[in-house]
Formats: C-alpha cells, structure tokens, sequence
C-alpha cells in the first residue's frame, strides 16, 4: 500500500491507515511511497538494492525470511546495516570509527554481520554489509539507504502504539515519515528479547528458510 507519510499535527488529527495496519497485523507490509509504484508495470526492477537494519536483537532478524523471498524474486542485493550507537562519554564526544575504544564494538559488529551474510549467501541472494556511528539510529539508516541509491528498506517493528509509543518512539516510524524510500514493515506476533551484544547471540537458523 502507498502511504502518504504525514507526521506532527496532520498525523495526529487524521491518523494514517498505513500506521494502524502496521499495529495490528503480523502480516508484512509493503509500505510505497507516491513518487513510484511497485505495480506499476513502467517500473522494471523496482528493488534492486534492499538495505536490512540489524542490530543484534532477535526482533530485528525476523524480517529475514521475507527479505529472502522478496530478494530472491527480484535478483536483490541486500545491505545488511548495523548502527552502532555511542554509549560512553569519549564516544559521544568524538564519532570516530578509527579511534580505539570503537575497535571492539566494530570488530564485533563485523563478525556478526557476517555471519548473518554468509547463512543468506547459501540460499541464493547477493550480501553486503556495512556499519554505522551514529546517535541516531533512524537518521542514520535513511542516510545510509539514500547514499547507496537503495530501492527498499526492509525491517522489523515493535509496532507499538498510544503513549508507548510517543515515550519510546519507533525506528521504523521515524524512517518511514522522514523518508522517501520504500519499506517493507514487520512486526512479529510475538515479543523478541531486546538487542544484544552481536557476539552474545548469533542469528536463529530457523529463521531463514532453506
């Protein structure tokens, strides 16, 4: 479905269908924005680059199996992305992938990002990866999937809702009303642990089909 994105006031006095859907189903939604449409039988290889966030957590790998199918159809490369958010006062005060207190959460970063890329190669699909610095995460994203000219951005949602979500906001909300990039959406009927060290818990193998 195509959306039209509002956000502030509008989005609150008129609401958005798109939004709700998102909320209330565990089907994957496949969100259009108005420039383009993915039937419009003009448009020829309408998700030819899909950039994948992953930061660890077992929420944000549900969306593999559908980024699969999906990437697999359209012959897709797929960005896997991780953002990497600063969380001691000398990395919030220098970003700087190449000063020493960010080896660590780089080089584990890489590995699990790896791992997650060589289990989607076996099934067929072109794999990059990629990482990130940045305060803010959904900023970061969108720029990212801007820079690498990406058709598609594809992840997974808490899709909460009222004051929830107004407290602790949404990465895929913020992507999606800011953004002019395309997203396929997911939230998962059931709650996923929240994200972990990329080490601590390696990708699920019954998450991505064979």
């Amino acid at each position: 479905m195509s959306t039209h994105g509002r956000n502030g006031i509008s989005r609150l006095s008129l609401g958005s269908v798109t939004d709700s859907l998102i909320r209330h189903t565990t089907i994957p939604v496949l969100v259009v924005k108005p420039s383009s449409s993915y039937l419009n039988p003009q448009v020829t290889g309408a998700f030819n680059r899909i950039v994948v966030p992953l930061d660890g957590s077992t929420l944000a790998e549900q969306i593999l199996p559908r980024v699969l199918e999906l990437a697999r159809l359209e012959e897709s490369e797929v960005i896997l992305l991780n953002v990497l958010v600063p969380h001691t006062y000398s990395q919030k005060e220098i970003v700087d992938s190449s000063l020493p207190w960010w080896d660590k959460d780089i080089s584990l970063a890489q590995v699990y990002l790896s791992y997650v890329a060589t289990r989607l190669r076996h099934r067929g699909v072109t794999v990059t990866t990629d990482i990130v610095i940045s305060e803010n995460v959904a900023s970061a994203i969108g720029d990212f999937a801007s820079r690498e000219k990406a058709d598609l951005i594809a992840i997974a949602t808490h899709g909460r809702g009222g004051v929830a979500r107004m407290l602790r906001g949404s990465v895929a909300d913020a992507i999606m009303h800011s953004g002019k990039m395309s997203m396929l959406v997911f939230k998962p009927d059931k709650a996923a642990p929240k994200a972990v060290s990329p080490s601590a818990e390696p990708i699920r193998a019954d998450l991505i089909p064979a």
